[in-house]
């Protein structure tokens, strides 16, 4: 038996893909969504229907509670720790004044203090996210 130290995997040269296990595919860690000013630019291809607002509130859920707060004042729990309070997605400034192609940004890639969450949410329940967002305008 053989109890040298080896490394848990085997090292690739970036961009190698062949080096790669077949059917394995490389991921880069690159989220292109194209840069932050081309964002209204940005088209929901994602029908506003039942379904996409019922994801898309799990999603908000998961994700966006904990600081903007299950109505989406910006009152969630971790909220009063934070240095720079949530925006108040209710808000009637930020819902007109904010692209949806904006707000599907803000979410991939954060904002000031807020994290991205590219990495947990794909880009269709980011926009699932989007629409959820749009029916928390304050009344």
């Amino acid at each position: 038996m053989d109890a040298r130290p080896r490394p848990a995997a085997v090292d690739q040269a970036a961009g190698d893909a062949a080096a790669a296990a077949e059917g394995i595919v490389p991921v880069t860690g690159r989220i292109d969504d194209g840069p932050r000013e081309n964002v209204d630019r940005l088209v929901n291809p994602v029908v506003a229907d039942t379904t996409s607002l019922r994801k898309g509130q799990l999603a908000y859920n998961t994700y966006c509670t904990p600081c903007h707060g299950a109505k989406g004042v910006g009152d969630g729990l971790v909220a009063k720790s934070l240095p720079i309070p949530p925006v108040d997605l209710t808000r009637a400034d930020l819902q007109d004044g904010r692209s949806d192609g904006s707000i599907y940004y803000t979410i991939r890639h954060g904002n000031v203090i807020m994290p991205g969450y590219a990495h947990a949410l794909t880009p269709e329940q980011a926009w699932d996210v989007v629409h959820y967002v749009r029916t928390l305008r304050a009344q």
